[in-house]
């Protein structure tokens, strides 16, 4: 919109809130429904499950994350043939749509951003329920692909009750998107445990002001995925300069390196689910080594020093190359490369773009 692009929000789900929560939102608002001035350049596409029914104008992208190695075979044929590209948010996903069949020239990376406005290491710290010093945070749902149980049984056998140390639980989704697949059971159990070390489970929701004061009264983020698309708490938590604990070989390779990030070793496990059929094989994650985990917790805890150092040199690669506006300057070049291109699914070149039309019409289909 800040390029001067003519922009529709077609919505799928309802808000989950208004344009009161900050001024800029009001311009998005204005955006629901509005009409564009011509027929869309470009219709993107961004929902779950995803939607196989062509737009009736323009190009069409769909933004998929996939985390597991192979995609639904039911995904290939209209990706493949009706789909004009697709962006994904890591070379990691990347890979898996190649793996699974769909044409390489198909497939773009488009990252993540963070917003250094918010997330960065002055943000104020909020209070947080606990007298221990040295604070691990695990940010997301509490789910098996999230490798909740990997961390849990790590910190077990890390620490004990007397160290002075506790894991910050914000667990993420279980009202929503992860209704009745958390671990807030067992966590309950664990924090009933005398000799467990000490668990802060946090369950509230916290708004974009209060998250960045969250990363920054802790110490150190861990994050022992299975699979992931892009791990966006992950580059939150760098551009607050926390040192993180990621798995290796996994979508945060993108820009975590072992100057800036700790890694867990991990080996690919495969499994077949029966509720889908796969394109080309089993899916598969990656299991963290949770020894290595339990080392790497126990080593950052008494070398706080090395680590806070770590979290320093991320801030500068986090804030020069994965802010929004980088992420919007690639949209704009996609969209710019698509739009004299032939429609794939219609088998046409759209007309010629007058010169003062350098912008391109969006319709964006969004959650």
């Amino acid at each position: 919109m800040d390029k001067g692009c003519d922009v529709s929000i077609v919505p799928f789900e309802p808000d989950q809130f208004g344009p009161e929560k900050d001024p800029r939102f009001s311009r998005i608002a204005e955006r629901v429904h509005k009409p564009l001035s011509r027929e869309p350049d470009l219709h993107v596409r961004h929902q779950w499950p995803p939607n196989f029914v062509p737009p009736p104008q323009g190009h069409w992208v769909m933004i998929q994350p996939w985390e597991y190695g192979r995609l639904p075979e039911d995904w290939i044929e209209p990706m493949s043939n009706l789909v004009d590209e697709i962006w994904v948010p890591s070379r990691y996903v990347l890979k898996t749509y190649l793996a699974s069949g769909i044409p390489a020239d198909r497939v773009r990376v488009i990252p993540n951003g963070v917003n250094t406005r918010l997330f960065h290491p002055q943000a104020r710290p909020i209070s947080l329920a606990t007298r221990k010093k040295y604070k691990f945070l695990f940010l997301g749902g509490t789910i098996w692909r999230k490798g909740i149980d990997l961390l849990l049984q790590a910190y077990g056998e890390a620490f004990r009750r007397e160290d002075d140390v506790v894991l910050v639980v914000k667990d993420m989704g279980q009202n929503s998107f992860y209704r009745g697949q958390g671990a807030g059971k067992l966590i309950g159990e664990l924090q009933g445990n005398p000799k467990f070390p000490e668990i802060l489970y946090l369950t509230e929701d916290l708004d974009e002001q209060q998250m960045p004061g969250l990363l920054t009264a802790c110490d150190c983020l861990v994050h022992p995925y299975r699979g992931e698309g892009f791990g966006l708490p992950v580059l939150e938590a760098m551009e607050c300069g926390l040192p993180v604990i990621v798995t290796a070989g996994g979508a945060t390779d993108d820009f975590c390196t072992p100057e800036t990030a700790y890694f867990i070793p991990s080996r690919p496990k495969g499994y077949f689910p029966n509720d889908m059929k796969l394109a080309g094989g089993a899916l598969w994650v990656l299991e963290a080594d949770v020894n290595a985990l339990k080392n790497e917790l126990r080593h950052i805890y008494e070398h706080p020093e090395e680590a806070r150092r770590k979290g320093q040199r991320a801030i500068e690669k986090v804030a020069s190359q994965y802010t929004w506006d980088k992420v919007a300057e690639q949209v704009t070049k996609r969209a710019e490369a698509l739009r004299n291109r032939p429609i794939r699914r219609m088998g046409t070149i759209p007309g010629p773009v007058e010169p003062c039309a350098a912008s391109p019409a969006f319709a964006h289909n969004t959650v």
